[in-house]
């Protein structure tokens, strides 16, 4: 996909974003460069938004139907049923190896975000294993 506007324009493959100015092309790598890192970290910035509202949306869904249990509105054989049939929407899974630059947006976004308290809040709510966010911060433990 092919976007010009006047004398600059952007050439987007898929993986890669070429931009150009006719007018000015010693300029031209610096567009690259910078396109380029707003793409990654846009995706790594979505993607970190993505599993943190889907793991707080799995949190609620456990809770509202903890609480049909508590108020009977539920059996506990429903609610273990359900549990063990549907994990997807119910339990908070962490798995993802965090990477440097993950864990340094999550970080970032973790202040913003509200009763993120501690290494293991932020590890639940971006999925995080909590041996990669060691590893990342140089704890032995981390391996």
């Amino acid at each position: 996909m092919t976007t010009s506007i006047g004398n600059r324009g952007v050439y987007h493959t898929g993986k890669s974003v070429r931009v150009w100015s006719r007018s000015s092309p010693s300029t031209l790598s610096i567009y690259c460069t910078v396109a380029s890192q707003y793409l990654i970290a846009d995706k790594t910035l979505a993607n970190l938004l993505l599993r943190a509202l889907a793991n707080r949306t799995r949190e609620r869904n456990y809770f509202r139907l903890y609480a049909e249990m508590l108020d009977g509105v539920v059996s506990e054989e429903y609610f273990d049923k359900e549990l063990s049939d549907h994990p997807e929407r119910y339990v908070v899974e962490q798995d993802h190896d965090a990477g440097v630059e993950e864990l340094s947006m999550a970080l970032g976004l973790s202040r913003q975000i509200p009763d993120v308290e501690d290494a293991d809040d932020l590890a639940r709510l971006f999925s995080f294993k909590e041996s990669s966010m060691l590893k990342q911060l140089g704890d032995d433990k981390g391996n």
